[in-house]
């Protein structure tokens, strides 16, 4: 008897997101700067917190700059519809850097605090090439490629991470998040975090 996706237990819920993102240093198997998730965590009584990696620390020290969502990354929705009421101590930090380095003559960041709460969801960033199916140059005169083909059967199931990463778990927008930063001079501005989700 066959059975429908709707009635099969422990069936993946893979989904494309689109940000928010920040860029990543490149390495020997991504000679790009792809970008990545940011990293979040959310805690209890509705706070979202930063958690971040020793590369983003870096890229934001160096850069100052603006989330992105520009990207279109494979994810395992694990699920869950949280509400955002406030922000941690590393997200603020990492918004305040941002604006004070992008508005300096508004007199500094004073405060930044949630505008329009939001609702977000976890997720586990897929790594398709985690299953050793890499894409190779077949004929380099035509760039003829070969995709999914590979010498050994797949070793994981899009999984590449560990506990130092949390098994590159993160949470996205399922509703937009809003916050406000108050400057010294009396003025404000206002930034969005937002995702774009496939269904």
């Amino acid at each position: 008897m066959s059975r429908s996706l709707a009635n099969t237990s422990n069936l993946p819920f893979n989904v494309y997101v689109s940000g928010p993102t920040y860029i990543y240093p490149p390495d020997a198997h991504t000679p790009l700067q792809p970008v990545r998730l940011i990293p979040f965590n959310y805690l209890k009584n509705g706070v979202l917190e930063l958690n971040p990696d020793f590369y983003f620390t870096v890229m934001q020290n160096t850069n100052n700059y603006f989330p992105g969502d520009n990207n279109t990354t494979p994810v395992r929705l694990l699920g869950g519809h949280n509400m955002v009421t406030n922000i941690g101590t590393n997200l603020s930090a990492y918004i305040t850097s941002i604006y004070n380095n992008k508005f300096n003559t508004a007199g500094g960041v004073q405060s930044v605090s949630v505008y329009s709460p939001g609702v977000v969801t976890k997720v586990q960033i897929l790594d398709y090439n985690a299953l050793g199916a890499l894409s190779a140059d077949v004929n380099t005169s035509t760039s003829d490629k070969q995709i999914g083909d590979s010498s050994h059967p797949p070793e994981t199931h899009y999984i590449n991470g560990d506990d130092t990463n949390n098994y590159n778990t993160t949470y996205v927008f399922e509703s937009p998040l809003t916050l406000v930063i108050n400057f010294g001079n009396g003025s404000s501005r206002y930034y969005t975090f937002k995702t774009g989700i496939s269904r």
